[in-house]
C-alpha cells in the first residue's frame, strides 16, 4: 500500500470517528433555551362524490366576498358511513365553505427537560376521553410530558360530541332505543374521528421532531369588533393575547392567538337568532342552513397571519361562557371603508355598510383579529430572550347532575370513546339504575355513578401564564367583577336583574382566574381537554325546567334558548362546576401548590386518586 493510500485511509478513519462522536454527544445550550416546533395538517373531511354547481371541473368551496358563496354541493364523503354532520347543525353537511386544520406548538425547557405540546383543532367539542386517546396515540420516546388539546368551539365543524345523531328524533323513537334492543346512533363519523385523532397524534409527533432554538415575543391588546354578550351580567374579557415563536435567525415557527368569541356566525341565519334578510335567499342558500362545514373566524385568522407573519397559526377561545358570542351583530369592511376602523363604535358605522351574519361576516372578523394581533406584536411586542416552560394538572371530581347529559352518556352518545362515573372515592362506578334525582325511567340502563373525572391545567410559558379550562368560563369568572358592579347595577343588568343574582348576591366562589394569576401576560384557555359545558357562578345556576310533567319535571331542558335567561344551565353538567374547577385551577396557582404522581392510563383511574392537594372537587370556600 502507498504511502499517500495510507494517509488518505487515517485521515478518512480519523473523520468518521470524529463525525460519530459529534453526532453521540449531547448538544448543549446556553442558560434560558427554549426548543420550538410547530406542525399543521387538514383535517377537512375527503370528498367523494359532488355536484359541479359551476361546471369548472373541480371541487370548490365557498367564496367569502359574497354573502352566500356556497361553491359545490357535497354528495357524499369518502369514509364508510359517507356522510358526516355539523356539529351543532342540522345534520349532514352539504357544502365545504373553507379547510378545517389542527396545528401543533411543542416548547421544550432546556433547562428544566419539560416538554409541553398545545393542538388546536377546528372542531366542535372533545370530551377527555377522547383527548386522552390522541395522546396514547402520540410516540411515547419523543418524550412530551404534557399534552394540551383544544378546540376552537367551532359550531360549523364536523360533530364531535355525538348529539346530532339525535336530530329530527321523535320521542317514541327515543323509547324505542331506551326500552328496546335498537341502539342510540351517534352523530360522530367513526371513520372521520380515527383519522382526526391519527392526524393529530402525527401533528404532534412532527411538531417535536422539529424541535430547534427558539425566541418567544408576547403582545397583547385590547379587541372586540363583532362581539356581543347575551347573558348577564354584561362583561366580556375581550383581551386579545399573542405570544410569536422565532427561530435565533428569525424564521417564524408559529403564532398563537387567544380571544374569547362563539365562532357560529352562519350557524343560524336561517334560523330565530339572525340579522339576515331571509326574503334575499334563495331555496340553495336557505336548505344549506347549518350544513356547512367552515372553521369560522378562528380559520380566517389563523390564515391571515400564517400568509403574513409564516410559520404555523394556532387559536384557542378563551372565556366564552353565557354568552359571548358574535350572533345578533355585525361588522364592517374597515379596508373598503377605512373611515371606520374596527375600533370604532358600531353605531356611527352606516347602516348600509353592515356586515349581518352571513358568510362574509368570518372572514371579515377573522382578517380583522389577525391584523390587530399582528399590529399588536409590532408595536409593543415583548421579546424574553431566556424563557422557561412549566405545568402543573390537576384531576377533579364533578358531580354529574344534568339528567339529559346522563343519559346521553350511558346511551353512548356522548363522545367517540365511552367515558366513565366516579363515585366519591375516585372508584369507576358505571353502574346502572332506573331511578335518579330528576330522573325516573323504569327498564331504562341510566348510569349510577355521581361524578365525572376531569382535568384542569396551567401552563407558565416565559412571561405568560395560560390556565386550561374544560369547559365555557363565563367572563366574570376569568376578570372578576367590575369596580363598579354594584353601582351601576343598570349598566350590567339591563333587562333581567331579577332574574339573576345580581348586586351583592352575585358572590363567586373564588378569586376570578387572573386575579390570581402573577405572570405579565395572562391567557385563560377554554374547552381545553374536556367539555363540561358553561361554567355558571353556582350562586346563580337556575336550571330550566320546562318540562313540567312528572316523572321528567327536573330535567334541565331549555326549549326557548332565545329568550330564557337561565338557558347556559341545560347544556352544563352540573351547578357544582364553578366550585369544583375554580377550586382546582386556585390551588393550581398557588405557589405552595405540588403535583402528585397521578397516573393517566384506564387501568390506574379505577385505583382511586393519588393523596394530594388537588384531588377532589368538592371543597367549599
Amino acid at each position: 500500500m502507498s504511502r499517500q493510500l495510507k494517509r488518505a485511509l487515517t485521515i478518512s478513519i480519523l473523520l468518521t470517528l470524529a463525525i460519530a462522536a459529534t453526532a453521540g454527544a449531547e448538544q448543549t445550550y446556553p442558560p434560558g433555551t427554549v426548543l420550538a416546533g410547530a406542525a399543521e395538517y387538514d383535517i377537512t373531511p375527503e370528498v367523494a362524490l359532488y355536484e359541479d354547481l359551476n361546471g369548472d371541473g373541480e371541487f370548490s368551496m365557498g367564496d367569502p366576498s359574497l354573502p352566500f358563496g356556497l361553491g359545490d354541493r357535497v354528495k357524499s364523503f369518502a369514509y364508510d358511513n359517507d356522510q358526516i354532520n355539523v356539529g351543532n347543525g342540522n345534520g349532514a353537511a352539504l357544502y365545504i365553505y373553507d379547510r378545517l386544520w389542527a396545528h401543533a406548538l411543542v416548547l421544550r425547557d432546556v433547562d428544566k427537560g419539560t416538554t409541553v405540546a398545545i393542538l388546536t383543532s377546528d372542531l366542535y367539542l372533545l370530551t377527555n376521553a377522547d383527548v386522552q386517546e390522541i395522546r396514547d396515540r402520540v410516540d411515547p420516546e419523543l418524550g412530551i410530558d404534557y399534552i394540551l388539546v383544544t378546540a376552537t368551539h367551532n359550531h360549523m365543524g364536523p360533530d364531535t360530541l355525538g348529539l346530532s345523531g339525535l336530530n329530527n328524533v321523535t320521542p317514541g323513537e327515543v323509547l324505542k332505543i331506551a326500552y328496546t334492543d335498537a341502539e342510540a346512533t351517534s352523530g360522530i363519523n367513526p371513520d372521520y374521528f380515527e383519522s382526526f385523532i391519527n392526524i393529530s397524534a402525527r401533528t404532534i409527533e412532527d411538531a417535536t421532531r422539529n424541535l430547534v432554538p427558539a425566541r418567544l415575543t408576547f403582545a397583547q391588546t385590547k379587541f372586540n369588533f363583532g362581539l356581543s354578550d347575551l347573558r348577564e351580567p354584561l362583561i366580556i374579557d375581550d383581551t386579545l393575547s399573542v405570544m410569536a415563536v422565532d427561530s435565533l435567525d428569525r424564521r417564524p415557527i408559529a403564532t398563537l392567538l387567544s380571544w374569547a368569541c362563539h365562532p357560529e356566525a352562519v350557524l343560524t341565519y336561517a334560523g330565530k337568532r339572525t340579522n339576515v334578510d331571509l326574503t334575499q335567499l334563495d331555496e340553495q342558500q336557505i336548505a344549506a342552513w347549518g350544513k356547512v362545514f367552515s372553521a369560522g373566524f378562528p380559520g380566517y385568522a389563523c390564515r391571515y397571519v400564517s400568509e403574513r407573519r409564516g410559520g404555523v397559526t394556532l387559536y384557542a377561545n378563551g372565556p366564552l361562557g353565557g354568552l359571548i358570542t358574535n350572533l345578533w351583530t355585525y361588522v364592517w369592511d374597515p379596508e373598503l371603508h377605512p373611515e371606520y376602523p374596527a375600533d370604532v363604535d358600531p353605531a356611527s358605522v352606516p347602516e348600509e355598510l353592515r356586515i349581518p351574519n352571513d358568510f362574509r361576516f368570518a372572514a371579515v372578523q377573522g382578517r380583522e383579529l389577525a391584523k390587530a394581533a399582528l399590529m399588536a406584536l409590532l408595536r409593543n411586542g415583548e421579546i424574553a430572550n431566556e424563557a422557561s416552560v412549566e405545568y402543573k394538572r390537576a384531576y377533579v371530581l364533578v358531580p354529574m347532575q344534568n339528567p339529559v347529559m346522563r343519559l346521553a352518556g350511558s346511551l353512548g352518545i356522548l363522545g367517540y370513546k365511552p367515558g366513565s362515573f366516579y363515585d366519591d372515592d375516585w372508584q369507576i362506578d358505571n353502574s346502572s339504575a332506573p331511578w335518579l334525582s330528576g330522573m325516573f325511567l323504569p327498564g331504562v340502563d341510566v348510569h349510577h355513578g355521581k361524578n365525572l373525572r376531569t382535568e384542569v391545567a396551567t401552563l407558565r410559558i416565559g412571561p405568560a401564564q395560560i390556565a386550561a379550562v374544560p369547559a365555557e368560563l363565563l367572563p366574570e369568572l376569568s376578570l372578576g367583577l367590575p369596580d363598579d358592579f354594584i353601582e351601576n347595577q343598570e349598566r350590567y343588568y339591563p333587562h333581567d336583574a331579577d332574574k339573576h343574582a345580581s348586586g351583592e348576591k352575585l358572590v363567586l366562589s373564588y378569586p376570578a382566574l387572573k386575579q390570581q394569576m402573577d405572570a405579565k401576560y395572562k391567557m385563560v384557555f377554554c374547552l381545553a381537554n374536556d367539555n363540561l359545558g358553561y361554567v355558571i357562578p353556582r350562586v346563580d345556576f337556575k336550571p330550566p325546567h320546562d318540562l313540567k310533567i312528572p316523572p321528567l319535571a327536573w330535567w334541565w331542558i331549555c326549549f326557548d334558548s332565545d329568550n330564557n335567561p337561565h338557558y347556559e344551565e341545560s347544556n352544563s353538567v352540573s351547578r357544582e362546576i364553578e366550585p369544583a374547577l375554580m377550586g382546582a385551577l386556585t390551588r393550581l396557582l398557588s405557589p405552595e401548590y405540588f403535583e402528585p404522581e397521578i397516573s393517566e392510563s384506564e387501568d390506574d383511574q379505577n385505583q382511586g386518586q393519588p393523596s394530594g392537594e388537588d384531588e377532589g372537587g368538592d371543597d367549599r370556600p
